[in-house]
């Protein structure tokens, strides 16, 4: 039986539980609308009853060890991602843009997008809104609405998957918070599997993934200069391949093999 919900809980069976902790619960309880009380009375208890408890990255470890039930072993099993079975032309066809894929939210690093387009960098926004903050709201509808900023909303996986075979580079660029540092952003490894460079703010799950496939950016300056750089850099096959290759090592595939390993040696 597996939960990966903060507010599920595991039935009262004589059954192998595992508990998947996909993001620091407790940091994002807020955003997902829940009482930050009851998302931890309800991990407690999930921890104490668990066979087994997997985490997404090494700080939310970290997190959940401070918290957590005395004796509970945690492993970490990071997000994947689904691989592109598109074919690699010999010379990619990439627009000249800047795309960013995801819910637009508190999570985001407004300084370094509104940085991003006050440069002029022509940039996609696909995904929903789901910001509770007022302020976030009023610097979304700014962003937004800038000439140089186009918002798709919200894509079927098929049209994401066809979108991201084009972008230019895409973006992660989230601001350092409890929540954003215990995560691992699905979208880094989303834009890697179609072929496309990708720049990401310095938070430790992209440090975690230690390639120089994913331009690091620290500050505002930092990072427009490397979208700029990564876009005005000739993109070939052999860099296409070279991100989906490395993408199929963390494809959801590979985790769900990591993942009955951590299964079976609970077991023995």
């Amino acid at each position: 039986m597996l939960v990966s919900s903060p507010m599920a809980n595991f039935p009262d069976l004589d059954i192998p539980k595992v508990l998947y902790v996909t993001d620091d619960w407790l940091a994002g309880a807020y955003m997902m609308g829940l009482s930050r009380g009851s998302v931890y009375d309800n991990l407690l208890k999930n921890m104490a009853c668990a066979d087994l408890v997997m985490v997404v990255s090494p700080y939310l470890k970290s997190r959940l060890e401070a918290v957590g039930a005395e004796g509970t072993a945690i492993h970490i099993l990071p997000n994947g991602c689904r691989t592109s079975t598109n074919h690699v032309d010999a010379q990619p066809h990439r627009r000249q843009i800047a795309a960013m894929v995801g819910q637009l939210n508190e999570r985001i690093d407004f300084d370094v997008l509104e940085a991003l387009q006050a440069s002029g960098t022509p940039i996609e926004v696909v995904g929903p809104r789901t910001e509770r903050d007022p302020e976030t709201s009023d610097r979304l509808d700014r962003f937004l609405a800038a000439k140089n900023v186009t918002w798709l909303g919200q894509l079927s996986q098929s049209e994401v998957a066809l979108f991201l075979e084009e972008v230019g580079v895409g973006l992660t660029p989230y601001n350092d918070s409890d929540f954003n540092r215990s995560s691992f952003p699905l979208k880094t490894l989303e834009y890697l599997a179609h072929g496309a460079p990708v720049v990401a703010t310095d938070l430790p799950a992209v440090r975690w993934l230690d390639t120089d496939l994913v331009e690091i950016a620290s500050g505002t300056t930092e990072f427009v200069r490397s979208v700029q750089s990564a876009l005005s850099a000739p993109d070939t096959a052999v860099t296409h391949d070279m991100r989906r290759q490395f993408a199929r090592q963390h494809s959801w595939d590979a985790r769900a093999a990591q993942m009955l390993e951590l299964i079976r040696r609970s077991n023995s």
